[in-house]
């Protein structure tokens, strides 16, 4: 595929899904409804920028299929199965618990750096945790917006 095309596909899903999401989200209050409206919105600009791209490019390289960029298949299903754990973990763990494993686990593995070194493991662990706590801090003590609840804790 070429990475004209890819944008293009890119770009379309992306206000697709974000249309979708905000036609369910008119049925929000609107006190809950501005922080999805905003994602929304950069999800929609977004995606119009990626076809923007991909229908002015003029770049001949980017109609020539990128031998470079072939698609690493373990790691692909790896991310998809890990996800989907990721879902079903928060409700028996937490919310905060599994995006911090989920964090940690699947940057350590995207990593292309040495993973068994120290520098891979720390920085993973180090954006799991940052990212959790940003979360943690927008949802919990700025937004006051509850996150889903665990059965074991």
């Amino acid at each position: 595929m070429t990475r004209r095309k890819a944008d293009l596909i890119a770009g379309i899903v992306c206000v697709l899904i974000a249309s979708i999401f905000w036609i369910q989200g008119s049925k929000l209050e609107p006190d809950s409804n501005l922080f999805p409206k905003v994602l929304e919105i950069c999800m929609i600009v977004g995606g119009f920028a990626c076809i923007g791209k991909s229908l002015l490019s003029k770049n001949k390289q980017d109609d020539l299929p990128d031998e470079a960029e072939k698609l690493d298949w373990i790691k692909a299903i790896a991310i998809i199965v890990a996800s989907i754990i990721y879902i079903f973990g928060m409700v028996y763990v937490g919310f905060y618990v599994t995006t911090l494993v989920y964090l940690t686990l699947g940057s350590w593995y995207l990593n292309d750096e040495d993973r068994s070194s120290l520098k891979a493991i720390v920085g993973s662990l180090v954006f799991g945790l940052g990212v959790t706590v940003v979360l943690y801090l927008t949802f919990n003590v700025f937004l006051q917006v509850p996150t889903p609840n665990s059965l074991l804790l």
